[in-house]
């Protein structure tokens, strides 16, 4: 009998043709010589000794849950690039965004693993926030009118666009930075050096 039950283990891989030419050998014999093993494979009445438990949880809600997981995370360094972007930028008069922009790179690039996305996520918002402190302040309005620019509204859209894109791409440039640390940070765990 125990040796029915390691043969009931072993058959479906001796279909699959996945198992050693002695264990082949092994398995034929004994449903050759043994009328209980015969009947229930030869005839193709396979029994289950212990029914499949179902999971608690169907994969369905599992996978949900850690969308919704995945959801919240990401909403969370959303929030914290856009707060970055407000507090700690060039028109706050404050050099921390040198340093906040870098961990922001890095932890975004070792969450998604993309270079699209940190550079996305480090660089819309200060650009937004940079388009806006310079074309809607009241300098801004004084300047569209003023002598200076003449008027012209184009000139004054494309003076704020090309400001706040160079404000944005200082930095993206230390959150690129920070992505750089975290690529090699996780070529070194593949490495097993850390």
């Amino acid at each position: 009998m125990k040796q029915c039950t390691i043969i009931e283990d072993l058959y479906p891989l001796y279909e699959e043709g996945l198992v050693h030419e002695h264990t082949v050998q092994f398995i034929e014999e004994h449903i050759n010589s043994c009328p209980h093993c015969a009947k229930r494979f030869l005839g193709k009445q396979i029994e289950f000794v212990a029914p499949v438990e179902k999971p608690k949880v169907s994969a369905a809600i599992s996978i949900k849950k850690t969308q919704s997981k995945l959801a919240v995370y990401q909403l969370l360094i959303m929030l914290l690039s856009f707060y970055f972007a407000m507090t700690t930028n060039l028109f706050a008069e404050s050099f921390g965004f040198i340093l906040t922009y870098f961990i922001l790179g890095l932890v975004i690039f070792l969450f998604y693993r993309s270079w699209l996305l940190t550079f996305l996520i480090a660089f819309l918002p200060i650009f937004f926030i940079g388009f806006y402190e310079t074309a809607l302040t009241p300098n801004a309005y004084r300047l569209y009118k003023g002598d200076h620019l003449g008027g012209n509204i184009f000139v004054f859209i494309w003076m704020h666009f090309i400001g706040a894109v160079f404000m944005a791409a200082m930095h993206t440039l230390f959150a690129m930075l920070g992505a750089v640390v975290a690529l090699f940070i996780t070529k070194l765990k593949k490495e097993d050096v850390l």
